[in-house]
């Protein structure tokens, strides 16, 4: 316990007790009260740096998600394209195989009214070993 006398003019007006410990429970309070104050101080600012990482990996995740969506997009294009491409080579190399313009090497004159068809149709012949379209 300190006591100090305030002085005025050399008259002692007040004395005061100035108890710096009243008492274990009021240290312990006070204590306690830093500690969860330092405690509190701690979680908040770990909570402030734990939000920022949070926000900044969702920000990847969205730029990550927005060029996947782009390349998906590209790779459906592409992918008709390729099959466009596929289709249109088969029709080339099916018509360049086909002859479908060529001479004839016999020409047959029939009247109008078409009484003279006796064409033997056996002579002409047909492609066999044509195969169908891949793709249709």
């Amino acid at each position: 316990m300190v006591k100090r006398a305030i002085y005025k003019n050399n008259e002692k007006l007040v004395e005061v007790d100035f108890n710096q410990n009243e008492g274990p429970k009021k240290t312990l309070k006070i204590n306690l009260n830093r500690f969860i104050i330092v405690v509190m101080s701690l979680l908040f600012l770990s909570f402030i740096v734990i939000y920022s990482l949070v926000v900044n990996t969702e920000n990847s995740l969205m730029k990550l998600h927005s060029k996947t969506a782009e390349l998906q997009a590209e790779n459906v294009e592409m992918k008709a394209k390729v099959e466009f491409s596929k289709s249109l080579y088969n029709v080339q190399g099916k018509a360049e195989t086909i002859s479908f313009l060529h001479k004839p090497e016999k020409v047959i004159e029939v009247d109008a009214k078409g009484k003279d068809l006796n064409i033997n149709l056996s002579q002409y012949s047909t492609k066999k070993d044509e195969k169908v379209l891949s793709g249709y």
